[in-house]
C-alpha cells in the first residue's frame, strides 16, 4: 500500500475558536486513499489533527464512528485525545474506540480468543520464570537482573523480528573456565544448550 508522507515538525496549532488549518494539517485531514505518515514534533498540533480527521471521515466521507480505530502509546494520551475528541462532539455519542495499543491487543485476544487476564503473563511473573531458570546447574552470571533484562530483550527482538518459533535460537549456557567465576550470561556465546524458554 503507498503512503504519502506529511511533516508537521515546525508547525503551529491553530488559535483556540479560530478553524483555520495549516497546509500539512489540511492535506492529513483530508487524506482519503491508502495509508499517511505525518512526521511531527512535539507542539505541532497532532492531538488536533487526528481529532479533525476523524471529524472529517464521519462528517464528510460517511464513515462509521464504530469503525474508526484510535491507539496511542500511553494510557495518559488515549485518555485526553477520548476527552478533546468528545468535547468536540458534545451531544453526538459517536462510538469511536480509542485506546492504547497494550489495550486493543488484550481486548483482541479476549473478544477473539476468549483469553483472560490469567491466560497472560505477567512481568513479574516473566522474570521470576526466568530467575528459576537461571538458577539451574549449568549457569553463571555476576548480575542476575542485567542477565534477566537481557534475556528479555532478545525474546522480545526475535518477537518483534516475526521470528517463528522453531527457528528462534536456542540459548546456550556458559561454562566458565576452572576456577573462575563466570561473567555475565549472554543466549549467543558457547558452551552447552538449555531447554528452550517459553513464550513471554
Amino acid at each position: 500500500m503507498p503512503v504519502s508522507v506529511w511533516a508537521l515538525r515546525s508547525l503551529k496549532m491553530p488559535d483556540s475558536g479560530k478553524n483555520s488549518v495549516n497546509l500539512g494539517q489540511m492535506t492529513a485531514i483530508k487524506h482519503e486513499n491508502g495509508a499517511l505518515l505525518v512526521l511531527a514534533g512535539p507542539g505541532s498540533g497532532k492531538t488536533y489533527t487526528i481529532i479533525q480527521r476523524i471529524l472529517h471521515l464521519i462528517e464528510k466521507s460517511n464513515v462509521d464512528p464504530a469503525s474508526i480505530l484510535v491507539i496511542t502509546f500511553t494510557k495518559a494520551a488515549a485518555r485526553e485525545m477520548k476527552q478533546r475528541f468528545r468535547q468536540k462532539t458534545a451531544g453526538r455519542a459517536w462510538p469511536v474506540n480509542f485506546g492504547t495499543f497494550h489495550a486493543v491487543y488484550y481486548h483482541i485476544l479476549k473478544t477473539s480468543c476468549h483469553y483472560r487476564s490469567g491466560n497472560i503473563i505477567s512481568d513479574y511473573e516473566k522474570r521470576e520464570l526466568l530467575k528459576t531458570i537461571l538458577q539451574r546447574p549449568g549457569f553463571t552470571c555476576t548480575d542476575e537482573e542485567e542477565t534477566i533484562d537481557s534475556l528479555l530483550g532478545e525474546i522480545s527482538r526475535f518477537k518483534n523480528d516475526g521470528c517463528p518459533l522453531v527457528k528462534v535460537p536456542q540459548l546456550k549456557r556458559r561454562r566458565p573456565p576452572a576456577g573462575k567465576q563466570g561473567s555475565g550470561m549472554r543466549p549467543d556465546q558457547p558452551g552447552g544448550i538449555c531447554p528452550a524458554l517459553p513464550i513471554l
